[in-house]
């Protein structure tokens, strides 16, 4: 049972925007699709551990901060004895290790997964008596793109490679799950103990009179137009979707991007780059958020949610 959603992290969300509405530098488009490569590698996993008994509980995407050290978790699932930590990776390609040291095929070092899946493991257990939880840590690196290959692969119980998912999650289906209310009291103050924001992601600088206007796919993030009255078809990909639907995303992002920024029809239409019309945009911002009426500075605000 997942206890939690998983959703793109702030860092992920702005650069989605800014790769489509900006020019990013060869250093932020790398960092991008790592981040996207990542968040796609999480979402298959989610799928494939839909298969487990209900009762497994399952949460994602938590960030905790031990002895001022800040630690991310991808998947954490709580069995009746032990939990299971997955750090989920999405590589694709050759790779190599030589004298412990990861590379590509290229020859280029990177970052020693299992180093990072020991600290993660260290800080978790920390966090565990912090809080007073008992239960061992199952620690496994999963590999889940097929086009990755390891050579000179260690020969640990730790690495699960796309080839062994199957059984691995086979396995993971003969763990004793008949959990009480001791694991949802566990499971809940894991949640409760999880950071909203990383403090730590970066930080991008952006204007937006400087960012391209228009309306963005939800699947691929390319520009929409009009395809009749009430639709819209991606330029990039051909998706078809409802104008409002998108118009509502298109003013979540102008939020997400610049929180201090009043919400005005006007500047709503022009994000939109006139794709919408103004009567449009107004039908979809009244059902959504509520005017408040000031002359030239009247602007709308979210509904409030009813007690």
């Amino acid at each position: 049972m997942f206890l939690n959603e998983r959703t793109a992290s702030n860092e992920l969300r702005t650069l989605r925007s800014l790769n489509a509405r900006t020019t990013l530098s060869k250093k932020e488009r790398q960092y991008y699709w790592h981040l996207e490569k990542g968040f796609e590698g999480e979402c298959w996993l989610d799928k494939r551990l839909e298969v487990l008994p209900d009762h497994v509980l399952i949460l994602r995407d938590l960030t905790y901060e031990v002895n001022h050290t800040t630690f991310q978790i991808d998947t954490l699932l709580i069995f009746r004895e032990k939990l299971y930590l997955l750090d989920v990776k999405n590589n694709d390609g050759d790779h190599y290790i030589e004298d412990g040291i990861w590379k590509t095929a290229q020859g280029t070092e990177i970052k020693n997964p299992q180093h990072q899946l020991l600290r993660c493991t260290s800080l978790l257990r920390k966090l565990l008596q912090i809080i007073g939880i008992n239960l061992n840590i199952c620690a496994h690196l999963i590999f889940v793109n097929l086009e990755f290959t390891l050579y000179q692969a260690p020969r640990t119980p730790e690495i699960i490679f796309p080839t062994q998912l199957n059984r691995f999650i086979e396995k993971l289906k003969t763990e004793p799950c008949n959990l009480g209310r001791t694991h949802q009291r566990i499971a809940n103050q894991l949640l409760q103990n999880s950071l909203k924001v990383n403090r730590h992601q970066i930080q991008f600088t952006y204007q937006l009179d400087q960012m391209k206007k228009g309306i963005l796919c939800s699947e691929c993030y390319g520009f929409m137009r009009r395809y009749n009255q009430k639709r819209l078809i991606c330029l990039k990909c051909k998706k078809i979707d409802l104008t409002t639907n998108r118009i509502s995303s298109n003013i979540k992002e102008f939020k997400f991007l610049f929180p201090d920024k009043k919400i005005t029809s006007k500047d709503i239409y022009n994000w939109c780059g006139g794709v919408a019309t103004m009567d449009v945009i107004r039908r979809v911002l009244n059902q959504k958020y509520d005017l408040i009426s000031q002359g030239r500075s009247s602007h709308y605000v979210e509904k409030s949610k009813p007690d």
